[in-house]
């Protein structure tokens, strides 16, 4: 992992797949959560030069020409500075041709000057056939041929081309670029040369480009029938098809069989409804646990009144930022789309395919074949018994939404409109998943920090609320009216049993660094009230450091703790109970040696858990 952000500098020919390639990779990488731009050195050259006219701009002896391509090369790379510096970026694509060294080397330069790791992708094809596909394609709808014939267009762009080859100088693995990180696309994937691959991003795109192909293909996504608790309007759970939407799996069949789809593979999850989809087409068909709907935890099997009276801060703070909120004991879409990642790179190496799954996972699936937002993602309509036709074209995807015409429950929720009524009292905006400090990190949100994975700086996990860090010396911070803190924990190493030590709120004290609590702290602890008032000590004997961490969640209105897991959740029950059992004992020893000594017993405490919460302040309880 690292703090630097990646410049991934294209290189190759015109009409090779840069461009292609460029806008596939920034599509993936903002989809599982790294944000990522792409920098088109043409748009600046046709800013710059507003008429296009002929090959002669690019011929290498044409020297005022030559000066505008560069000075439109340092203003790409200034505004890729920005982007990665100023505005939370992670991964800049410099997308042009960059066929010589020296254009390599200014590039390489101003990445080291700025600390930018470099990853070059060098697309090569020597195919006459896939380069003339890719001209008509592409070239003949371009800016720079605008009311041109297609022969007129091929005869200039192959002129173009030529310009190009008298300075090209592809990569040199063996001397020259041996030290530099690479990856050498060969006749569209035929074949593949990787060079020095360093992290894992990097090696997260080397894997993305081995499994794309730009051959003719139908991807084709649709829900299960009809369940029967669509018919209820309970979420999740296995239950079986309805009537209708075993009508809908015969309707299903009828649409494959007309299609005439070659090879058509079909893919279901291991739920009851998607399998009895699939077995009424008569064909042979995969499932795939990781199709699976979205684990609603707790919620399973409820419905969205349901939740909404017995979780009503749940509820609302789903409405808040659905992509990111995770159900407790569940997922959160942001979950669900790491999980589907394998589904992707399959999708993308494969030809035709059927995809019958749930609502949630064709969200996903949907946002990243049209490049949506992580706002948007959760939102996207996916009506039951609907058929998407997705068929990718050069720089993106075709849809075409087919109705089989059998009725089905509406299952759509839209997204509401947020104001201070809707959001939880107790609780600050959602800018955390529920046991994580991952932040969102996508195209709509570059101004927010980058995504924690790749090594960035993690964000803020309770937004606006004030945080106060442990910290030694006498005077008290200054604190809003009306809250408090609640010290947390500190650990002599991360592998002994733990400790948690949880006060009465209408007292308040922080820890020291390296430990103890700091005197002015103990006085007014003193003089508030007697011990037993005073500082009430539950000890929680913890086994495994990770079960501690999994139990510290946030503090909810009504002060109880929402556990991470129902598993959990019980265990600390039963701790909690044996804790109680020995509040006496606690209260008369461990009280009296906290706040008769001026440090915490024990070693040197370095672990901290985390920061000095601060909480409104009522009768609620703050439980590591």
């Amino acid at each position: 992992m690292t703090n630097s952000p990646t410049l991934i500098v294209m290189i190759g020919l015109p009409a090779r797949g840069k461009t292609y390639v460029s806008k596939k990779l920034t599509r993936y990488l903002n989809w599982i959560g790294v944000p990522t731009r792409v920098f088109n050195l043409g748009v600046y050259r046709r800013e710059a030069v507003k008429s296009y006219k002929s090959y002669d701009f690019f011929r290498h002896d044409n020297k005022e020409a030559m000066e505008i391509r560069k000075r439109c090369a340092l203003v790409a790379l200034e505004d890729v500075k920005a982007y990665l510096l100023e505005e939370c970026g992670q991964i800049a694509v410099f997308d042009a041709t960059n066929t010589t060294r020296e254009r390599r080397d200014l590039i390489l330069n101003f990445a080291k000057e700025n600390a930018f790791k470099v990853f070059f992708v060098e697309s090569v094809c020597d195919d006459p056939e896939v380069i003339a596909a890719n001209i008509l394609e592409v070239k003949v709808s371009s800016p720079d041929y605008p009311e041109r014939n297609r022969e007129n267009v091929m005869d200039d762009f192959l002129k173009r081309i030529e310009c190009y080859k008298v300075t090209y100088q592809p990569l040199d693995p063996d001397e020259y670029d041996k030290d530099l990180s690479f990856i050498k696309v060969i006749n569209v994937g035929q074949r593949f040369l990787v060079n020095r691959v360093q992290d894992y991003i990097q090696s997260k795109i080397v894997y993305y480009l081995m499994n794309i192909h730009v051959q003719p293909r139908t991807i084709y996504l649709c829900r299960h029938g009809e369940s029967e608790y669509n018919l209820v309007g309970k979420i999740g759970g296995d239950s079986g098809l309805s009537p209708r939407g075993k009508q809908f799996a015969q309707a299903l069949k009828k649409f494959i069989e007309e299609q005439e789809i070659v090879d058509l593979k079909v893919w279901t999850s291991q739920l009851k409804r998607t399998i009895q989809t699939a077995e009424s087409l008569g064909v042979t068909y995969e499932q795939w646990k990781i199709l699976n709907e979205i684990d609603a935890g707790v919620c399973e099997e409820m419905t969205y009144a349901e939740i909404e009276a017995k979780y009503p801060d749940e509820f609302a703070l789903r409405d808040q930022e659905k992509y990111l909120y995770r159900y407790p004991g569940g997922e959160s879409y942001q979950d669900l789309v790491q999980r589907l990642e394998p589904v992707i790179m399959e999708l993308e190496r494969q030809g035709n395919v059927l995809v019958i799954s749930h609502q949630a996972v064709m969200r996903c699936l949907l946002a990243y074949f049209l490049d949506k937002s992580a706002d948007e993602l959760p939102y996207l309509r996916c009506p039951l018994h609907t058929i998407l036709k997705l068929t990718p074209v050069a720089y993106g995807c075709k849809v075409e939404t087919i109705t089989l015409n059998v009725e089905a429950v509406n299952t759509h929720r839209d997204k509401p409109s947020l104001n201070s009524n809707n959001l939880p009292t107790s609780q600050s905006p959602v800018r955390m998943r529920r046991s994580s400090l991952t932040p969102r990190a996508s195209a709509d949100t570059e101004q927010r920090p980058r995504h924690h994975s790749v090594g960035s700086k993690p964000l803020d996990p309770l937004g606006p609320f004030p945080f106060l860090e442990a910290r030694g010396g006498s005077g008290r911070p200054r604190l809003p009216a009306g809250v408090q803190v609640v010290p947390c924990l500190r650990y002599p190493s991360p592998a002994t049993p733990r400790a948690a030590a949880v006060t009465p709120p209408w007292h308040w004290s922080w820890l020291q660094s390296p430990a103890g609590v700091s005197d002015a702290a103990t006085d007014a602890l003193k003089n508030r009230a007697g011990l037993g008032a005073l500082f009430k000590i539950i000890i929680i004997i913890i086994n495994h450091p990770t079960k501690l961490e999994l139990w510290c969640q946030r503090v909810t209105k009504s002060g109880s703790m929402q556990a991470s897991s129902r598993q959990y959740h019980r265990v600390f029950v039963g701790w909690l109970v044996l804790g109680n059992v020995l509040l006496f004992v606690g209260w008369l020893v461990l009280g009296n040696i906290l706040l008769s000594s001026k440090n915490l017993p024990g070693k040197s405490y370095r672990y901290l858990l985390c920061p000095g919460v601060v909480v409104p302040n009522s009768d609620s309880r703050a439980l590591l």
